[in-house]
């Protein structure tokens, strides 16, 4: 893809301009995604995670992964494969070792990169830092660049990828019950706010895929939107098994980041091809701050919060 002066737009550039990296694996409580600092090493992604989170758990029982950076109005959606290391694990000094030098080399990348991203906790955390956490290797296999701002998408680059979407014939909005966030701290609920970017794992039975979105609350339902090339990338539907993660606070640093992670089931609902309720629909996209034009409104119903405040997680990250 290319920039608005004609420029040619690689995903390198967004994975090592990027601040965060949205990463995602498969469990049992369907698709996990959070923000990580991240480092761009070797032609992988580099990150920790805790040794209890979701994610880590489930990579130790299958290597998949998914995973999504931004970069100013541009996105990079990767699928690929993870390597977990952990001085604490043997069964993973092998792999380790047998690419010393490269995880030696993404060790001090990281730590580089994300120095400011630690400003002002007196250093790196030991929490946040190998051996508080497992160090992780995303090896990418497929990559592709997203317009967030016109909601186009390039070419899958390292592997064909299969572009479907099944959407629900009708729309009916939930406007009965306990607005899903209403059990976030008041700190945290004002930084997330009402409606913004958020970034949102799609899991059918063949992909698992992160995209970008616009989001926003409305009675027991959160709703995400985003054009229907984008999400045309998680090959499914009309029921998926979904998750969102929002990011709040006013600037990149550990101290001031706070955000959730919401877990249940997404409906999709494609404004060009509802039989009833396109208006409705047409509103919650108009809520999200989408544009409606080509727009795919996502329905997430809750079935599980976590949220994160600083370096502080409740519910694992």
């Amino acid at each position: 893809m290319t920039n608005r002066d004609g420029s040619l737009v690689p995903s390198r550039t967004v994975l090592k301009e990027g601040k965060l990296c949205y990463v995602s694996s498969s469990t049992a409580d369907g698709p996990f995604v959070a923000p990580v600092p991240f480092a761009y090493s070797g032609g992988r992604v580099w990150f920790t995670m805790s040794r209890t989170s979701d994610a880590v758990r489930s990579w130790r029982e299958g290597n998949f992964a998914a995973a999504l950076v931004r970069y100013g109005y541009w996105a990079v959606s990767l699928v690929g494969v993870v390597r977990i290391h952990d001085v604490l694990d043997p069964s993973t000094w092998v792999g380790t070792g047998l690419d010393l030098r490269g995880v030696a080399a993404a060790g001090a990348a990281y730590a580089a990169k994300n120095r400011m991203f630690f400003r002002g906790r007196g250093g790196f955390p030991l929490g946040w830092m190998p051996p508080g956490r497992v160090f992780v290797e995303f090896a990418v296999h497929g990559a592709v660049v997203i317009d967030t701002a016109s909601g186009e998408v390039g070419n899958w680059s390292g592997r064909p990828w299969v572009r479907r979407l099944v959407s629900h014939p009708t729309f009916r909005a939930s406007k009965r019950g306990e607005d899903p966030l209403a059990r976030l701290p008041v700190d945290v609920a004002s930084a997330v706010g009402g409606r913004g970017d958020a970034a949102v794992a799609l899991a059918s039975d063949e992909v698992l895929v992160v995209v970008p979105a616009r989001w926003s609350r409305g009675g027991t339902s959160l709703y995400a939107a985003a054009s229907r090339r984008v999400l045309e990338l998680a090959a499914g539907g009309p029921v998926l098994r979904a998750a969102m993660a929002v990011n709040g606070g006013p600037s990149w640093r550990a101290k001031d980041m706070a955000g959730i992670l919401v877990r249940g089931e997404g409906d999709l609902h494609d404004l060009k091809a509802l039989g009833s309720g396109a208006r409705s629909a047409s509103a919650r996209v108009a809520a999200t701050g989408a544009s409606g034009d080509g727009a795919v409104l996502l329905k997430l119903t809750p079935g599980r919060l976590s949220w994160w405040r600083g370096t502080d997680v409740a519910g694992g990250r």
